[in-house]
């Protein structure tokens, strides 16, 4: 046992002290959990419990300092900690709910500070001297998951008025700490670790599962999570197949994940992040803290496999990843020394964490239920947990608000969910084969071609046929074709919306001429390649299509790709202009290229006709060029046609 006035972090905890103190990321680790109270237990009663459970585990009463520029951790003297008593009996029945969870948001939000400790505060909610709810935030660099069950565990049990067990325990949060430094400082250790790193050599750096917005310059933490239920029938085709697969659920619902990032992403090289316990020494089962470590699980799923091989595949990678489950993640990290970047987290920016009931949770559950707290942090891209819940799986994705938006989260779960069912009803299926889209998305689809039939009627041509002989979806159909299209059907109608810019069809077609018109005076036609550099704008879909109705196909360019990415993508696809806003040629790299730069008043397309005479364009004829990510050396431009 420990006997210190000071010891060590672990390095789990060093990299959550690291991020409080030099990013902003104060209460993207709170862990806040709320509880309804099943039974009728009196305020006084629920007091105590509360107090007696939290006081007898000391992670939640340290504070951390720095002895000569290394954090330590030190116990605090008193187990005291903040309990904040509401009484809502005053309030109307409708206005409790309102009041709690207004209070519940504030006290979530609000920072530890680390310096001083505690690690953990709450908040009891009555009426009428009962207790109704309860409501917890703990800092994670002290609590993980399984640190709540065993505080659940205890709290119903007391709660319940169950005889309190001695508590002794055979080991502290302290010994871990010491254990762990011991072991990182053995040559095992190191030999661990360059065998894990070669193991995880040459993956991808970042994995973008195709965001709505730019990825700003640094991470800031901002989010939203969003709750889904799969039902009973899901649940137990998902056991059945894994039985009949010798693996765990967790294994093909993890599979079905990777499928469903490869699908969006195209990349086949998937490296995913997945939370593992850390508790492989039994004297610290009943020991709260944080142990929880990453497990970093890569899985190759090219060649176009089926969903069965994918699910061989998954098994063979977590139990690679399982097999350094010991292995703190910043210390692979460091390791493996990616180029760091502010905008997004090293090695994983995706999660996949899944979670069973343990065995006291029928116990738990007939005196707490567990309920939602809300949450506006996001700690990684994107964080996908499923909770086998015994009949059904509760899904949570918490995801960055600064790259996504809520209906595109929603359609992820979609097609994640639909992917999976298809898959459990034909695992011999390729996967490319596999639907993501179900019958609302595909009605949805359908609609917008019976809308495209019926604007083609309006216009006198059969269905299918646009106006020049371009058909609607035929072959031959060009996208700035069926843009000028509805110029002339609906001018005044809303083009282009981004954010409290309004486009019409008719300015749309006038200043994607002008931008044509210039192209076309320096040298752009048939075949030629022009970058379009710029952020989420109007003007960007203008360039686009200006660029189209040249004869050429864009090359989208993002300032933010390193400038060793962007002079390859500018040589390799042999662009020789390149359309941006103010300030671009100094942010771009230099070249055969021209750069303009296309201001907001409008002075450099001043001169420009509107009108652009038609480039003979077929169906079949580039429309733009998009680079991979470069995970199996350097990226390709991949080119789509109209």
């Amino acid at each position: 046992m420990v006997d210190s006035r000071y010891w060590p972090l672990s390095s789990e905890q060093r990299r959550l002290w690291f991020l409080d103190h030099w990013v902003s990321a104060r209460t993207a680790y709170n862990i806040p959990v709320s509880w309804r109270l099943r039974t009728a237990v009196s305020l006084p009663e629920t007091i105590a419990a509360v107090r007696q459970v939290l006081v007898r585990h000391d992670a939640l009463f340290v504070a951390f300092e720095e002895i000569d520029g290394v954090p330590m951790q030190r116990p605090l003297t008193t187990r005291e900690f903040p309990l904040d008593i509401n009484d809502l009996t005053g309030y109307p029945a409708l206005a409790r709910d309102a009041r709690r969870a207004e209070l519940i948001h504030a006290a979530s939000r609000a920072p530890f500070d680390l310096g001083a400790g505690p690690l953990v505060r709450g908040a009891i909610f009555a009426v009428g001297g009962q207790a109704q709810f309860l409501h917890l935030i703990f800092h994670h660099i002290a609590f993980d998951g399984f640190s709540l069950q065993i505080v659940e565990r205890e709290l119903a049990a007391h709660l319940c008025g169950a005889p309190a067990e001695p508590f002794s325990p055979v080991a502290t949060y302290a010994d871990y700490c010491v254990q762990q430094q011991e072991q990182l400082a053995g040559s095992r250790f190191q030999r661990d670790l360059a065998s894990r790193a070669a193991q995880l050599r040459g993956a991808p750096e970042l994995l973008e599962l195709g965001r709505d917005m730019p990825r700003p310059r640094a991470f800031t933490y901002r989010g939203e999570t969003l709750r889904y239920a799969v039902g009973q029938q899901v649940h137990g085709r998902v056991r059945a197949l894994a039985e009949r697969s010798g693996v765990t659920p967790y294994v093909v619902l993890l599979a079905a994940f990777n499928v469903f990032v490869y699908r969006q992403t195209d990349q086949a090289d998937i490296v995913i992040g997945s939370p593992a316990a850390g508790r492989t020494n039994p004297r610290f089962m009943n020991v709260v803290g944080l142990f929880v470590s990453t497990i970093v699980v890569r899985t190759d799923v090219s060649g176009e496999p089926t969903f069965a091989e994918v699910v061989a595949r998954t098994k063979e990678s977590v139990l690679s990843a399982l097999e350094y489950m010991d292995m703190p993640f910043d210390e692979l990290v460091n390791h493996l020394a990616p180029e760091r970047r502010l905008s997004y987290t090293p090695v994983v920016q995706m999660l996949f964490a899944f979670h069973e009931n343990g065995p006291d949770a029928s116990a738990v559950s007939a005196l707490l239920t567990k309920e939602p707290a809300a949450r506006d942090t996001a700690k990684l891209d994107l964080t996908f947990t499923v909770e086998d819940t015994g009949d059904r799986y509760e899904i949570e994705i918490e995801y960055c608000a600064d790259l996504f938006l809520r209906d595109s989260v929603e359609w992820f779960f979609r097609h994640w969910s639909e992917l999976l069912e298809h898959a459990l009803d034909q695992p011999e299926l390729p996967i490319g084969q596999l639907a993501l889209a179900g019958v609302r998305e595909r009605s949805l689809v359908a609609s917008w071609s019976v809308a495209a039939a019926a604007a083609a009627g309006e216009l006198g041509q059969s269905p299918g046929r646009g106006v020049r002989g371009v058909g609607v979806y035929s072959a031959e159909s060009t996208v700035h074709g069926l843009v000028q299209r509805w110029v002339g059907v609906s001018p005044d109608a809303v083009a282009v919306v981004c954010g409290d810019e309004v486009v019409s069809y008719r300015e749309l077609g006038e200043r994607s001429g002008r931008v044509a018109s210039l192209l076309r005076g320096l040298g752009v036609g048939a075949e030629s390649l022009v970058g379009v550099c710029g952020g989420r704008s109007a003007d960007v879909v203008v360039w686009m299509l200006g660029v189209l109705r040249a004869g050429a196909a864009y090359v989208p360019l993002d300032v933010e790709y390193p400038v060793e990415r962007l002079s390859f993508m500018l040589a390799d696809s042999g662009v020789s202009v390149v359309l941006g806003g103010p300030g671009s040629a100094a942010r771009l790299p230099a070249g055969g290229w021209r750069v303009v730069e296309v201001d907001a008043g409008g002075e450099v397309l001043a001169g420009c006709a509107a009108d652009v005479p038609p480039v003979p364009v077929a169906g079949d004829s580039a429309a733009y060029v998009i680079y991979t990510s470069g995970s199996t050396g350097r990226p390709k431009g991949v080119t789509v046609t109209h």
